[in-house]
Protein backbone atom coordinates (compact mmCIF):
# COMPACT_ATOMS: atom_id res chain seq x y z
CA UNK A 1 0.00 0.00 0.00
CA UNK A 2 2.78 2.47 0.93
CA UNK A 3 4.77 1.60 -2.78
CA UNK A 4 1.31 2.53 -4.50
CA UNK A 5 0.65 5.97 -2.18
CA UNK A 6 4.09 6.55 -2.78
CA UNK A 7 3.36 6.28 -6.80
CA UNK A 8 0.94 8.84 -6.99
CA UNK A 9 2.41 11.13 -4.94
CA UNK A 10 5.05 11.18 -7.65
CA UNK A 11 3.69 10.82 -10.60
CA UNK A 12 2.00 14.53 -10.22
CA UNK A 13 5.82 15.18 -9.57
CA UNK A 14 7.14 13.50 -12.88
CA UNK A 15 4.13 15.43 -14.95
CA UNK A 16 5.56 18.75 -13.88
CA UNK A 17 9.03 18.10 -14.08
CA UNK A 18 8.19 16.83 -17.94
CA UNK A 19 6.13 19.47 -18.31
CA UNK A 20 8.97 22.34 -17.55
CA UNK A 21 11.54 20.19 -19.47
CA UNK A 22 9.65 20.19 -22.54
CA UNK A 23 8.95 24.76 -22.27
CA UNK A 24 12.73 24.70 -21.42
CA UNK A 25 14.50 22.54 -24.29
CA UNK A 26 15.28 24.89 -27.26
CA UNK A 27 12.54 25.34 -29.81
CA UNK A 28 13.65 23.83 -33.18
CA UNK A 29 12.31 25.72 -36.49
CA UNK A 30 11.37 24.12 -39.85
CA UNK A 31 11.04 25.65 -43.29
CA UNK A 32 9.08 23.38 -46.11
CA UNK A 33 5.58 22.90 -46.96
CA UNK A 34 2.83 21.00 -46.11
CA UNK A 35 1.97 17.60 -47.90
CA UNK A 36 -1.16 16.22 -45.71
CA UNK A 37 -3.34 18.18 -43.21
CA UNK A 38 -5.52 15.41 -41.28
CA UNK A 39 -7.09 16.91 -38.10
CA UNK A 40 -4.15 18.39 -35.81
CA UNK A 41 -1.75 16.54 -37.38
CA UNK A 42 0.19 17.79 -40.98
CA UNK A 43 2.54 15.72 -42.97
CA UNK A 44 5.38 18.47 -43.66
CA UNK A 45 8.19 18.35 -46.12
CA UNK A 46 11.35 19.96 -45.03
CA UNK A 47 13.20 22.37 -47.33
CA UNK A 48 16.32 20.96 -48.68
CA UNK A 49 15.30 17.53 -46.79
CA UNK A 50 14.37 14.34 -48.87
CA UNK A 51 12.08 13.69 -45.44
CA UNK A 52 8.26 14.49 -43.65
CA UNK A 53 8.09 15.01 -40.02
CA UNK A 54 4.72 14.59 -38.69
CA UNK A 55 3.73 18.26 -37.46
CA UNK A 56 0.87 18.32 -34.28
CA UNK A 57 -1.56 21.19 -33.66
CA UNK A 58 -2.99 22.50 -30.52
CA UNK A 59 -5.56 24.85 -29.52
CA UNK A 60 -2.44 26.95 -28.46
CA UNK A 61 -0.54 26.61 -31.68
CA UNK A 62 0.15 30.27 -32.95
CA UNK A 63 -0.98 30.46 -36.77
CA UNK A 64 0.82 34.13 -38.64
CA UNK A 65 -0.30 34.60 -42.40
CA UNK A 66 2.46 36.34 -44.04
CA UNK A 67 2.08 38.32 -47.22
CA UNK A 68 4.20 40.09 -49.77
CA UNK A 69 4.32 43.96 -49.34
CA UNK A 70 7.12 46.76 -50.17
CA UNK A 71 9.62 48.23 -48.60
CA UNK A 72 7.11 51.70 -49.06
CA UNK A 73 5.26 49.99 -46.18
CA UNK A 74 7.97 50.26 -43.73
CA UNK A 75 8.22 53.61 -41.92
CA UNK A 76 9.80 55.51 -39.44
CA UNK A 77 8.30 53.85 -35.89
CA UNK A 78 7.35 50.42 -37.51
CA UNK A 79 8.86 47.58 -35.90
CA UNK A 80 10.21 44.82 -37.70
CA UNK A 81 12.55 42.06 -38.09
CA UNK A 82 15.05 41.25 -40.89
CA UNK A 83 17.25 39.02 -41.12
CA UNK A 84 20.78 40.03 -42.89
CA UNK A 85 24.67 39.77 -43.42
CA UNK A 86 27.32 41.33 -43.45
CA UNK A 87 29.08 42.56 -46.61
CA UNK A 88 32.34 43.35 -47.22
CA UNK A 89 32.40 46.71 -45.92
CA UNK A 90 30.54 45.18 -42.45
CA UNK A 91 27.30 46.54 -43.38
CA UNK A 92 24.28 44.40 -42.69
CA UNK A 93 22.84 43.98 -45.96
CA UNK A 94 19.14 42.42 -45.52
CA UNK A 95 17.78 38.53 -46.91
CA UNK A 96 14.91 39.50 -46.14
CA UNK A 97 12.66 41.89 -43.89
CA UNK A 98 8.93 41.41 -42.17
CA UNK A 99 7.06 43.53 -40.86
CA UNK A 100 5.54 43.20 -37.57
CA UNK A 101 1.78 44.03 -36.51
CA UNK A 102 1.49 46.67 -33.66
CA UNK A 103 0.13 44.00 -31.30
CA UNK A 104 3.48 42.23 -31.95
CA UNK A 105 5.44 45.25 -31.00
CA UNK A 106 8.72 44.31 -28.75
CA UNK A 107 8.44 40.28 -29.70
CA UNK A 108 11.62 39.02 -30.12
CA UNK A 109 13.54 42.45 -29.57
CA UNK A 110 16.90 42.68 -30.56
CA UNK A 111 20.13 41.47 -32.25
CA UNK A 112 21.19 38.08 -32.63
CA UNK A 113 22.48 34.85 -34.44
CA UNK A 114 20.42 33.61 -36.86
CA UNK A 115 19.83 30.35 -38.94
CA UNK A 116 18.23 31.45 -42.27
CA UNK A 117 22.26 31.49 -43.61
CA UNK A 118 25.11 30.73 -42.48
CA UNK A 119 26.63 34.05 -40.97
CA UNK A 120 23.51 35.77 -40.25
CA UNK A 121 21.96 37.65 -38.21
CA UNK A 122 18.18 38.48 -37.31
CA UNK A 123 17.40 42.06 -35.70
CA UNK A 124 13.79 42.52 -34.31
CA UNK A 125 13.66 46.34 -33.92
CA UNK A 126 11.73 49.88 -33.92
CA UNK A 127 12.82 51.94 -37.57
CA UNK A 128 14.17 54.71 -36.57
CA UNK A 129 14.79 56.73 -39.50
CA UNK A 130 13.62 55.10 -43.04
CA UNK A 131 14.47 55.23 -46.42
CA UNK A 132 13.46 58.99 -46.75
CA UNK A 133 15.20 60.37 -44.25
CA UNK A 134 18.51 58.00 -44.69
CA UNK A 135 18.43 59.18 -48.32
CA UNK A 136 19.34 62.70 -47.60
CA UNK A 137 22.07 61.76 -45.29
CA UNK A 138 23.44 59.50 -48.36
CA UNK A 139 22.64 61.84 -50.74
CA UNK A 140 26.09 61.51 -52.03
CA UNK A 141 26.94 58.27 -51.73
CA UNK A 142 28.14 56.13 -54.90
CA UNK A 143 26.50 52.56 -53.70
CA UNK A 144 22.93 53.17 -54.91
CA UNK A 145 21.72 50.99 -52.28
CA UNK A 146 22.76 53.43 -49.64
CA UNK A 147 19.24 55.27 -51.07
CA UNK A 148 17.47 51.56 -49.05
CA UNK A 149 19.12 52.06 -45.48
CA UNK A 150 17.24 51.69 -42.15
CA UNK A 151 18.48 52.57 -39.11
CA UNK A 152 16.90 49.97 -36.61
CA UNK A 153 17.00 51.01 -32.54
CA UNK A 154 16.17 48.01 -29.74
CA UNK A 155 16.86 48.05 -25.86
CA UNK A 156 20.60 48.38 -25.95
CA UNK A 157 21.47 48.94 -29.53
CA UNK A 158 21.34 50.29 -32.90
CA UNK A 159 22.22 48.57 -36.22
CA UNK A 160 21.95 50.07 -39.46
CA UNK A 161 20.83 47.79 -42.30
CA UNK A 162 20.97 47.79 -46.16
CA UNK A 163 17.88 46.74 -48.33
CA UNK A 164 18.56 45.03 -51.47
CA UNK A 165 16.63 45.43 -54.02
CA UNK A 166 16.35 41.45 -54.28
CA UNK A 167 15.38 41.12 -50.55
CA UNK A 168 11.77 39.89 -50.10
CA UNK A 169 9.65 42.20 -48.10
CA UNK A 170 6.50 40.76 -46.01
CA UNK A 171 3.68 41.49 -43.67
CA UNK A 172 2.52 39.43 -40.73
CA UNK A 173 -0.83 39.13 -39.60
CA UNK A 174 -3.44 37.22 -37.06
CA UNK A 175 -4.01 33.66 -39.49
CA UNK A 176 -6.22 31.07 -38.89
CA UNK A 177 -6.37 27.46 -39.74
CA UNK A 178 -8.31 27.96 -43.00
CA UNK A 179 -4.28 28.77 -44.07
CA UNK A 180 -3.33 25.47 -43.18
CA UNK A 181 -3.88 23.39 -46.31
CA UNK A 182 -2.31 20.89 -48.43
CA UNK A 183 0.26 22.21 -50.61
CA UNK A 184 0.97 25.62 -48.09
CA UNK A 185 4.73 27.01 -47.87
CA UNK A 186 5.07 27.52 -44.04
CA UNK A 187 7.82 28.04 -41.54
CA UNK A 188 7.50 26.02 -38.24
CA UNK A 189 8.55 26.62 -34.70
CA UNK A 190 8.16 24.10 -31.68
CA UNK A 191 9.04 21.34 -29.44
CA UNK A 192 10.70 17.96 -30.66
CA UNK A 193 9.30 14.81 -29.08
CA UNK A 194 11.66 11.72 -28.25
CA UNK A 195 9.34 9.80 -30.83
CA UNK A 196 10.55 12.60 -33.96
CA UNK A 197 7.63 14.13 -33.94
CA UNK A 198 7.19 18.26 -33.64
CA UNK A 199 4.20 19.82 -31.70
CA UNK A 200 4.04 23.16 -33.24
CA UNK A 201 4.10 26.68 -30.95
CA UNK A 202 3.82 28.84 -34.21
CA UNK A 203 3.34 28.25 -37.98
CA UNK A 204 3.96 30.96 -40.54
CA UNK A 205 1.84 30.36 -43.28
CA UNK A 206 2.47 32.38 -46.75
CA UNK A 207 -0.52 33.47 -48.70
CA UNK A 208 -1.12 32.98 -52.28
CA UNK A 209 1.42 30.44 -52.79
CA UNK A 210 4.29 32.98 -50.81
CA UNK A 211 6.95 30.94 -49.40
CA UNK A 212 7.77 32.91 -45.79
CA UNK A 213 11.27 34.03 -46.63
CA UNK A 214 12.15 34.53 -42.74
Amino acid sequence: MKSVIAALIALPLLLAVHAVSAQTQPQTRLRGSIDEVKGDKLTFAIRDQEKSITVLMTPETRITAVSGTTLSDIKTGSYIGTAALPDKNGMLRAIEVHIFTEAQRGVGEGHRPFDLAEGSTMTNATVEADMATNAQVAQNATDADARRILTLSYKGGTQTVIVPDDAPIVRLEPGTRDLIVDGAKANIAGYMAPDGSLTATSISVGTNGLTPPM
